[in-house]
């Protein structure tokens, strides 16, 4: 969808059906749900009118109330359901998307859900921010590891070279004491064990970071400037305050000192990366 935005228009409702339905079911996995919102979500970025039609004629026998209420409320109000960068980016474009467009604006399910909106951003782009930095950490501590492991290289042929083999197939190390001068070595090259243990525990920074999909897969909003999230909502609250002021009054009226606080430090981030698209365009023009 993503890929071929207004390609696939006609297909839509073939694609959307089995994602839909899910979601008007209780009996999945939370990872299902997420998955089957993050399709409902990019079809809704890429083509938001041809959607939005789509959900509010669409009956399920299961569905009491409207499948748009359902899927709208069940994607804002529950911004942590949201995994991974990829999943969290493409959420705050949707947002955007949908309310630049009319149709939606007359929804009133969209009217209920105006005063959770900017809240339900600004909890995503917060957690992008911590994202982007623990994956810049993890680059900078691996590249370290590797720097480390490079400088003894030599050190390690050097031991390895001294050693013989005693008889037919049978080393001077047992498995034991390999497994030891392992650790040893790896604690030498600046990698700690917790880092090669298959048993390592979950933490929260790895919800934050990339999915195992997102590492296999990219789609042109994960690689295309022009798809910054935060330049989409700098972008967006600017046109919002401009053409239609009630709107934007709607959206922070009820916003807690938290939230607040928490779009200070977006607002500078997403001017930032204003700034660097622009310098970045400008040198692509100049060096043409």
């Amino acid at each position: 969808l993503l890929n071929l935005k207004g390609k696939v228009d006609s297909w839509l409702p073939a694609i959307l059906t089995p994602p839909m339905l899910k979601l008007t079911q209780s009996t999945h996995t939370p990872e299902l749900r997420s998955q089957c919102f993050v399709v409902v979500i990019a079809a809704l970025f890429t083509s938001p009118e041809i959607v939005l039609q789509l959900l509010e004629n669409t009956r399920f026998p299961n569905c009491q109330e409207s499948v748009t209420s359902q899927l709208l409320c069940g994607w804002i109000e529950n911004p942590d359901e949201m995994e991974g960068i990829h999943d969290r980016k493409i959420s705050v474009l949707g947002i955007c998307s949908l309310l630049q467009c009319s149709t939606a604006l007359q929804l009133e399910c969209v009217q209920k859900l105006i005063p959770v909106i900017l809240p339900c951003m600004v909890t995503l782009l917060d957690q992008l921010i911590r994202a982007y930095e623990d994956n810049e950490g993890r680059d900078s501590e691996s590249s370290e590891n590797v720097s480390s492991v490079i400088n003894t290289d030599d050190e390690f042929d050097s031991e390895y070279a001294s050693k013989s083999i005693v008889s037919d197939g049978e080393d001077i190390l047992d498995d034991d004491t390999d497994v030891k001068e392992l650790k040893q070595n790896l604690k030498r090259a600046g990698v700690g064990e917790e880092e090669y243990s298959s048993g390592s525990s979950e933490t929260e920074g790895d919800t934050l970071e990339k999915t195992e999909l997102e590492s296999e897969y990219e789609t042109l909003v994960d690689v295309d400037r022009d798809y910054d999230e935060f330049v989409a909502f700098k972008m967006f609250m600017e046109a919002v305050n401009l053409h239609n002021p009630q709107l934007y009054d709607m959206l922070i009226s009820q916003v807690t000192m938290e939230i607040r606080e928490l779009m200070e430090g977006i607002i500078k981030v997403s001017n930032e990366r204003w700034q660097q698209i622009q310098e970045s365009k400008a040198g692509t023009l100049a060096a043409d």
